[in-house]
């Protein structure tokens, strides 16, 4: 820290030097009077207060400028003369220093609009007084040495003011007004300032202040721009209500452009041809430490431009445009390298009136915002949402947008090539008012990460706390009361990591709509626990709670998205708390996912985790439906007790699900907890857990139906304890399955459900070419109403094995219901068990009466139907019933199985029909041949082939003086044509001599020597 010239004796020297030098000073003064150590003592502490601190330099020649001192508590410069040109005013310093207390006043006319300052010393300027100057005049203070402004400095100034360690000022007539030249500015009339020279090497700008209480401060809606080389701020306040702040650091550049505007003046980077940064050669650093704020706000919320290479807010520092009236604000922007926002660091824009917020817009290469780690930061985050606890100023920080009044929020817009939010901080635009919440856009090239921090846009009524045992025991709602709309999510990345309880909401507390949640990642997208008991997951969510407004959609495209250590996604009407739902609530949102290469939802939670294990969810609490989940990938897998949801747990209905993949694979137990499977779930009635309790499975008694399950795969493998399922555990009825797949494999306890505990069961449809069943089951029945129905459309096989179960059973002891049918459409597939392993086809009742069970298949194998039972050791078909009537099974086989039963052939000897031969003696022993399956089958059931036709085995003869070849290549030759009579019935025949039989036209009859032959040989 720089130090005002009178005191830099004392600063320079540390305090354990002070000591020794006291001690020192001490022993060589111990023969010197009292009165002369006073004196020296004096000298050291209180030097000459007449020395000059600001010197005119006489550049300027006869319109130098003129310092008088004139003497008060402290000392004041007043400061005259100078070379006017038009409405400018220039003055020329050798030294300008402001001790606290002194100050510098410019005396000018009213006609003045710019006065234009330079120092052309080599020291440092020290600010620690007022510089003052008349009517509202700009002021614009250039050293290349450097400026310091101290605890002390204020600023008395009605325009704006620019501070710049700059070589000169640019005007449109090319004049440049620079230290170096020292030049008179010409006589020609001189317009307005239009551009800033930086040169190479521009000093550093430092201020040191006491906090964020005093201000060094411009008039309302004027500029206050610091530029120059690094920028460093400790302690300090810089204000403009309503006006411009711009920080600027610069190490080499052309030049920077200053544009005029209605409301101070905007310093803009003016290259060649281009407004933009392409000739700026080397930025400096800005860094904002020790609670130093930045403030524009006002009537309208004014501009907050900051651009370095390095731009660092620390140790609670902010920025701060909040818009107080009617006016739009005027935006934040950064423009850097790299942004780090540290130690609770915070970017806020409210908007309190009817004015439409400031937007804060950042774009730098990396982007850091790191606050302090808060323990169950999301349970802080959830309860200030819903309004029953305040984050307290500077406990969290962040980047916000918020409205508590009429006015919209600004948008907030990120761009970055790398992103990283992390220990507590929040990203924020929400509405606690009638005004909207504005969106979020985060756009990172390469990475955006959030750990243990917050994405939010939300809507909720201010006042109007939710999370509390009066307000749900009473059913408070914000129904009906005026309240924003909520903002929307986007964000655009290669790759996504959401982890340690991070998460990324759009959420409404109101009647209005809730934004939407729209993620682009190229590569994958993670969401990662924490995996630890008691904390809440990472999440991406949008949700409804209180109101009628509809919670918003989320739409993730990816490469890779995984869902692990307790992480979910979910779409949300109504929610669980520590002390009770909220049973208020919209539409539940809608969740869309598009994986170019696959979608994983990985559990592995501890039993006390608070949202339970790695999801993706749409739930209703309340009346309204829940939302459809639709998920395209080619590998979908959900393990060690992930699950995929769509539920009701009161009157709404249960949404959709539908998985389009080329492999579906639902595998593993994630804990103990026999209900803790992993699962696709459209179910009614079931908590899959109780949040913040136990981890324990509760029914919920609800009326809403389940939903639908639609999964369309080449191959499908629910294995060890996973789950399919469209289950009602309350008054409301099972929603349907529908499977479309080439392979279909159920093993180790895996299973399609379509139960109830009070409706009737659901409808579960499968179709695919084979369906393979593995101490499995397969189930549509239900406790007390009639069970489902299960379809069955397969083209090869269907195979029960170890004790599997296709069942829609109905009914316990004093409860009704019917068994449901069961259709197993198999036309030319086969049906497979093994008798002993009691594989199961069942469609039983209790106390109703049994279901139908419609069998086609090409063969039933190991499995038969047995009437009157209810089971058996054996693999049955049943359709019992213990107390009512029994169901009807009916089984077409379009090929009997001929290895069921033994074939009783008939005993009787056929008659006989043929004339009686002659016993071929011993040298005239015949045979009889057959090569190949002469055109028959192998068994009943085989297709005939076309390798089983007949074939001539005779030798083929050979004509005379003709070769075998010849004849085998030859064209045949068809007979002559000759013309005969129209052909007449044979009606007898005789034999020639020669042993020819010849038929007859006419009745003639066999000739007399047509006798038995005399087997004795006579």
């Amino acid at each position: 820290m720089t130090c005002p010239v009178r005191y830099r004796f004392l600063y320079q020297i540390p305090l354990y030097r002070i000591s020794l030098y006291r001690i020192h000073t001490a022993r060589i003064l111990f023969g010197i009077s009292f009165i002369g150590f006073v004196t020296l003592l004096g000298i050291v502490l209180y030097p000459n207060r007449t020395e000059a601190q600001v010197t005119s330099d006489n550049t300027l020649a006869a319109e130098e400028s003129i310092v008088r001192i004139v003497p008060n508590d402290g000392v004041t410069y007043q400061i005259t003369g100078g070379a006017t040109r038009g409405d400018n005013l220039f003055h020329s310093f050798a030294a300008f220093s402001l001790p606290a207390g002194d100050i510098a006043a410019f005396e000018n006319s009213d006609r003045i609009a710019n006065i234009i300052t330079r120092v052309t010393g080599d020291s440092l300027s020290e600010i620690d007084g007022t510089i003052q100057t008349s009517g509202n005049a700009n002021l614009f203070l250039m050293n290349p040495a450097g400026i310091v402004f101290g605890p002390n400095a204020r600023l008395d100034v009605g325009g704006s003011f620019v501070a710049s360690t700059g070589e000169g000022v640019g005007f449109e007539n090319g004049f440049i007004y620079g230290v170096d030249t020292a030049e008179v500015p010409p006589l020609l009339t001189i317009s307005a300032p239009i551009g800033l020279s930086l040169g190479n090497a521009p000093g550093p700008i430092t201020g040191v202040g006491q906090g964020d209480t005093a201000a060094l401060s411009v008039a309302e809606g004027q500029t206050l721009a610091l530029i120059g080389g690094d920028i460093s701020l400790s302690g300090v306040r810089l204000a403009a209500p309503g006006g411009r702040i711009e920080l600027g650091a610069v190490r080499s550049a052309n030049a920077l452009s200053l544009i005029s505007d209605s409301q101070g003046l905007d310093v803009g980077f003016d290259v060649g041809f281009d407004v933009g940064f392409d000739g700026v050669t080397t930025f400096g650093d800005i860094q904002l430490s020790n609670r130093s704020v930045i403030d524009a706000s006002g009537v309208g919320g004014g501009a907050i431009d900051l651009h370095g290479q390095e731009v660092t807010l620390t140790e609670q520092s902010s920025l701060v445009s909040d818009t107080l009236g009617d006016q739009n604000g005027r935006g934040v922007q950064i423009n850097a390298d790299r942004l780090r926002l540290l130690d609770s660091a915070f970017i806020g824009a409210a908007t309190l009136g009817s004015g439409a917020g400031s937007s804060i817009d950042i774009t730098a290469n990396d982007i850091e915002i790191v606050g302090v780690a808060i323990p169950n930061y999301k349970l802080l985050e959830l309860n200030s949402f819903l309004g029953t606890r305040q984050i307290a100023e500077r406990q969290i920080g962040g980047i916000a947008a918020t409205t508590i009044a009429s006015g919209r929020t600004g948008n907030i817009t990120l761009n970055a090539q790398n992103l990283l939010l992390d220990e507590g901080v929040i990203v924020s635009t929400e509405s606690l008012g009638t005004g909207d919440s504005g969106d979020i856009v985060v756009r990172a090239t390469d990475s955006l990460r959030v750990r243990g921090s917050g994405i939010l846009a939300g809507s909720r009524v201010l006042g109007v706390p939710l999370l509390t045992p009066d307000a749900i025991a009473t059913g408070l709602s914000t129904r009906g009361i005026p309240a924003g709309e909520g903002g929307s999510i986007e964000i655009k990345t290669t790759r996504l990591d959401v982890e340690d309880g991070s998460s990324i909401v759009t959420g409404t507390l109101s009647d209005r709509d809730s934004g939407n949640v729209s993620i682009i990642a190229t590569e994958s997208v993670t969401l990662r626990g924490p995996f630890a008991p008691f904390v809440f997951s990472s999440s991406i969510t949008t949700v409804s709670i209180g109101g009628d407004g509809a919670a918003g959609d989320v739409d993730i495209q990816t490469g890779r998205l995984s869902v692990q250590d307790g992480a979910i996604i979910f779409a949300d009407s109504g929610v669980r708390t520590l002390i009770g739902d909220i049973e208020f609530g919209g539409r539940a949102g809608n969740i869309t996912i598009t994986a170019t290469e696959s979608v994983e939802v990985v559990g592995g939670v501890p039993l006390v985790a608070i949202f339970g294990s790695s999801a993706i969810r749409s739930r209703t609490f309340s009346d309204e439906p829940a939302g459809t989940l639709q998920i395209t990938t080619p590998t979908f897998n959900v393990l060690d007790g992930g699950r995929v949801s769509s539920e009701t747990l009161n009157t709404g209905p249960g949404g959709a699900i539908n998985i389009d993949a080329f492999t579906v694979l639902v595998s593993g137990a994630g804990n103990k907890d026999p209900d803790g499977n992993s699962a696709i779930l459209a179910n009614s009635g079931f908590e899959a857990r109780v949040a913040f309790i136990t981890g324990r499975i509760e029914q919920v008694p609800a009326s809403g139906s389940g939903g639908a399950i639609t999964i369309n795969a080449t191959n499908l493998t629910v294995q060890d304890t996973g789950e399919i399922s469209v289950r009602s555990f309350g008054s409301g009825a099972a929603g349907n399955l529908d499977i479309n797949a080439t392979t279909v494999r159920l093993d180790r306890e895996g299973s399609f459900s379509a139960t109830t505990t009070m409706d009737g069961g659901g409808n579960i449809a499968v179709r695919a070419n084979t369906l393979l069943l593995d101490r499995s089951r397969i189930t549509a029945s239900s406790e007390s109403g009639d069970g489902g129905n299960l379809l069955f459309n397969l083209q090869d096989l269907l195979s029960l094995r170890n004790g599997s179960l296709i069942s829609t059973e109905a009914g316990t002891a004093g409860a009704g219901g019917n068994g449901g049918d069961i259709v197993l459409n198999l036309p030319n597939a086969f049906i497979l068990a093994v008798p002993i392993e009691n594989s199961d086809i069942r469609a039983n009742a209790f106390e109703g009466d049994g279901g139908n069970v419609n069998v086609a298949a090409r063969n039933l194998l190991g499995i038969a139907f047995r009437p009157n039972v209810l089971d058996t050791p054996l693999s049955d078909i049943t359709a019992s019933s213990r107390f009512g009537n029994s169901g009807t099974v009916t089984i077409n086989e379009v090929s009997p199985d001929i290895a069921q039963d033994d074939i009783s052939l008939p005993a009787a000897t056929a008659p006989t029909t043929l004339a009686q031969g002659c016993r071929g003696q011993g040298s005239q022993a015949g045979s009889f041949v057959i090569t190949g399956r002469g055109g028959l089958p192998t068994h009943p059931a085989a297709p005939l082939g076309a390798s089983t036709v007949w074939h001539d085995l005779a030798p083929i003869p050979v004509l005379e003086n003709s070769s075998a070849e010849d004849e085998a290549i030859a064209p045949p030759q068809a007979p002559p044509m000759t013309p005969d009579a129209s052909p007449v019935e044979a009606k007898s025949w005789t034999r020639t001599e020669a042993g020819t039989v010849v038929l007859l036209a006419d009745g003639t009859a066999a000739p007399d020597y047509f006798v038995p032959t005399d087997c004795a040989g006579n």
